[in-house]
This record gives structure tokens, sequence and C-alpha cells, in this order.
């Protein structure tokens, strides 16, 4: 079992079965049992992860990859709170520029009309790709640009339609991408530290499943007799 402690040979333990799955699905392709090609496939196309193999001995990508893992739980939180802040602007844009006509870049594509294209059209913005123009369609007044009919209704713009843009802008380009780069940053220092140490995290865990296996009832104490054994196993 201690060929599974190591990260490595799981990933190793997983393109061998990854492979023997692809061998039995190409017989029983050839054979008597009718198998999806795309999913043979997909599979055939999983064996490119082999080349993942290279990061073992490629320790500055190690570096990346850990730092990669270190935010994860970060960028999640970050992730939640854009894609939060993501549907509240859309509802508002929704509710203030669902009614206006088309115009250079307000389209049948994007637009406020309805939340997916709406959605859509706020992560377009969110790149910065013309984000201007839409707000200039989208402020457009009476009595040139638009029409206000018999009935009350209209295809106009709101006044406040640039603050609307600015603000999501602001906040979303600037400050939570931002804000993302940071917590890489930061973990990628944490990284650094972790393998200048002389203590590895994967020698963490190594100690923890140990003495979990010492310890099963969590009482954070071993009987004397058993810290020989546990030093052996570590070494």
């Amino acid at each position: 079992l201690r060929y599974f402690w190591d990260r490595w040979n799981n990933f190793d333990f997983f393109l061998v079965l990854l492979s023997i799955g692809g061998l039995l699905l190409e017989i029983l392709a050839h054979g008597q049992f009718p198998v999806n090609a795309a999913f043979l496939r997909t599979f055939r196309i999983l064996r490119v992860l082999r080349i993942l193999r290279v990061v073992r001995f490629a320790k500055d990508i190690q570096i990346l990859l850990e730092t990669l893992f270190y935010s994860l739980p970060s960028l999640a939180n970050i992730t939640s709170l854009m894609f939060l802040m993501f549907f509240v602007f859309a509802i508002l844009g929704m509710h203030m520029f669902g009614h206006v006509k088309e115009g250079e870049c307000l389209n049948e594509h994007a637009n406020f009309r309805r939340f997916p294209p709406a959605l859509l059209l706020l992560v377009r913005m969110a790149t910065g790709e013309n984000w201007n123009c839409i707000m200039h369609d989208c402020s457009v007044r009476p009595p040139h640009d638009c029409t206000i009919y018999e009935d009350g209704r209209s295809d106009c713009g709101e006044v406040w339609a640039p603050a609307f843009f600015v603000i999501f802008v602001l906040f979303i380009s600037f400050v939570m991408l931002n804000l993302v780069i940071a917590i890489i940053l930061d973990s990628f220092s944490t990284t650094i530290q972790i393998e200048k140490s002389l203590v590895h995290f994967s020698d963490l865990q190594r100690f923890m499943s140990l003495w979990q296996h010492y310890d099963p009832e969590r009482k954070l104490l071993i009987n004397t007799h058993e810290l020989p054994r546990l030093l052996k196993e570590l070494g």
C-alpha cells in the first residue's frame, strides 16, 4: 500500500487503468458488442495525459501546479462571488435595458432582454471587449435616437447607464480579476516556502496517514512501544 502514498504513483496507476480500459473497448468494438465511436475516441484522446509524467522531472512546472492546487479553495470563493455579481448585474441589466432598441453593438445576440444573453454579454464586457459601445447603445435618449410611444412604452435607454457600466467594469475587470492574481501570487509564495523547507507537504500527509493508523481514536497519543515502528515506517 505504500505505493499509493505517492501522488505520482496514483497518477501512473490511473494511466495504466485508462490504457487497459481503452484496449478492452477496442476489443469489444471489433467484436460483437457495439461501442459508441465518440466514447472510444474520447478514451484514446485521454492517453495524451501520459505527457504529464514529464512534470515529475520538471521542478519548476511542479511548483506551478502546486501553486494552482493551493489556490483552488480561495479561487473557488472568488469565483462564487464573481458569479453572484454577474447574476446581480444581469438582473439589473434586464430591468433597466431589456426594452432598449438594437444599435451598433446591442443586437439579437448581445442584449439584456433575457437572462442567458445578458449573462454572456456581461462576461464579454468583463474581458473589456467593446463595453463602451454597449454603454452608448444603452444610453440612447429621445427624440433623435429612440422613440417614446403614445401608450407610454419606449425603446430608449437610461440616463444612469454610464454609471451601471463603469461600476461593473471597475469592480469585475479591475478589482476581482486583480484579486485572483493576488491570490495566485500569494499561493506561489507559499509554495516556494514549502519547497525550501526541510519538511514537504507530502511528508506531512504521510505522517498524518501513519499516525492515524496508530491513533485511530484521535487521542493525539500513541503507546511508547509503537513509536519506534512509526519512525521506522517514516524512514
